[in-house]
């Protein structure tokens, strides 16, 4: 007798997409726009008195939204007789509502100038004027299609340079001065390593180590080094607390939220170390960025 089994459809639907293989859209540079063009755009359109907080997150949230970006930029224009043009769209409008509903009044008010009445419709047309500025809209101003829709943008350019090294700034044992710490590694020796922050490997990630000039005591990311008081010649290891991340293999380090995730894996999955690296390469791994168990 043949068995049909019937699976859920949410569970149906993950087989699916876990399946069919994906299709990556293209992406394109982050805006090349010159400091000075940006500074002017900001000054001219926002208050004075508007944070660098703001502003960011003012450029992000365009950034990020290529798609919607596009919809509202093609209801601006009149392809066909039967459409009508929009200046202020829904897709514009929804982005401006869902910005000022993570906005206190007072950083709203920052949004327009004085001699500006505080409403959403010139808000919305004041991002409508930065994406324009930034080139994140497929119709120019005049309304002359660029022959292609914008693609998602790539923040690859703005990515920060990750330093590991100790969260520590001066030296914390009881019987020494709380001196400051000196970088301890010679340029050329610093090594180099993978760290896994959440599912991202960030390649290539520079190991500083501090020390104490008065004590010795050596100080790393995730712990200290230091002489045994009862015999100068046995170094003594202690792990900190606080510590942001923990080095797992010889050429790897780890945050707190992936670790956690390992735990809770092989605890609630009753996974091996090497299936949850299977299984962490399989979901999140790439044939340059893979882990070892």
């Amino acid at each position: 007798m043949l068995y049909v089994i019937q699976l859920p459809f949410m569970v149906q639907l993950l087989l699916w997409m876990a399946v069919i293989p994906p299709v990556y859209a293209s992406q394109r540079d982050f805006p090349n726009i010159s400091f000075q063009s940006f500074s002017h755009l900001i000054s001219s359109t926002f208050s004075s008195d508007i944070s660098l907080a703001t502003v960011l997150f003012l450029l992000f949230s365009l950034t990020e939204n290529s798609d919607l970006l596009n919809l509202h930029s093609r209801q601006q224009q009149q392809v066909y007789l039967s459409e009508r043009v929009i200046k202020y769209t829904g897709w514009m409008k929804a982005l401006v509502n869902a910005i000022c509903n993570q906005l206190d009044e007072e950083t709203i008010a920052h949004l327009f100038l004085e001699s500006e009445p505080i409403e959403h419709e010139i808000f919305g047309n004041k991002l409508d004027l930065m994406a324009q500025k930034l080139k994140l809209l497929p119709y120019t101003k005049s309304g002359q299609y660029k022959s292609k829709r914008i693609q998602p943008i790539s923040h690859d350019q703005i990515k920060p340079i990750l330093l590991l090294c100790p969260s520590t700034f001066m030296c914390t044992t009881a019987t020494c001065n709380p001196r400051s710490l000196i970088q301890f590694t010679r340029d050329r020796d610093i090594p180099h390593t993978k760290l896994i922050i959440g599912t991202t490997i960030h390649d290539k990630v520079p190991v500083l180590t501090g020390k104490c000039a008065l004590c010795d005591t050596r100080y790393s990311a995730d712990r200290e080094r230091f002489l045994d008081p009862n015999d100068n010649t046995i170094w003594k290891r202690l792990y900190t607390n606080n510590a942001r991340y923990l080095k797992v293999g010889q050429n790897l380090w780890v945050d707190r939220s992936f670790s956690k995730a390992v735990m809770n894996g092989m605890f609630s999955f009753h996974a091996s170390s090497q299936a949850y690296t299977q299984f962490w390469n399989n979901s999140y791994g790439s044939p340059s960025t893979t882990i070892t168990s």
